[in-house]
């Protein structure tokens, strides 16, 4: 098992791994980190403005974000009826099912910084019976409790 976030789902498509692999949502879980993606923004100043709304216009049309989507992305815009893995289908659909439920928080390192990095070593160890849950609410608690005293 392996925490992470879908910013590894293309490499673990293209790895050529030697075992079956699958993308879930952790169990029981109503929210999952995540983010609204990356904004775009033009600078009030910018001297390429037509371009830069030329370059948005590109990027998230149905034909690019389609185009995403079969490379394993999370398009906004994208026909999903052309998305053609079944991985990639299911990928996008879990994506799906958290938005429409208002199920996307706040990525753990968002608060502290590198916090992630303790969140997946905590439940690496968790997952493998090294660390026990109350020793692993212990860890993780740790950094997040520091920052918020500062």
């Amino acid at each position: 098992m392996m925490m992470g976030g879908s910013w590894l789902f293309g490499g673990l498509q293209t790895a050529k791994l030697a075992f079956k692999w699958n993308v879930e949502l952790w169990p029981g879980n109503k929210i999952s980190p995540g983010s609204g993606g990356n904004l775009w923004a033009i600078p009030a100043g910018s001297k390429n403005k037509a371009m830069a709304y030329d370059f948005i216009d590109i990027t998230l049309s149905k034909s690019i974000q389609t185009l995403m989507g079969n490379a394993g992305g999370l398009p906004i815009n994208a026909d999903t009826s052309q998305i053609t893995d079944p991985q990639v289908k299911q990928f996008n659909q879990l994506f799906s099912d958290l938005v429409s439920s208002d199920g996307i928080g706040f990525y753990p390192d968002w608060p502290v910084s590198g916090y992630y990095n303790d969140l997946v070593s905590a439940t690496q160890e968790l997952m493998n019976g090294t660390k026990t849950p109350t020793a692993f609410l212990d860890e993780i608690a740790a950094p997040y409790n520091a920052a918020v005293k500062k």
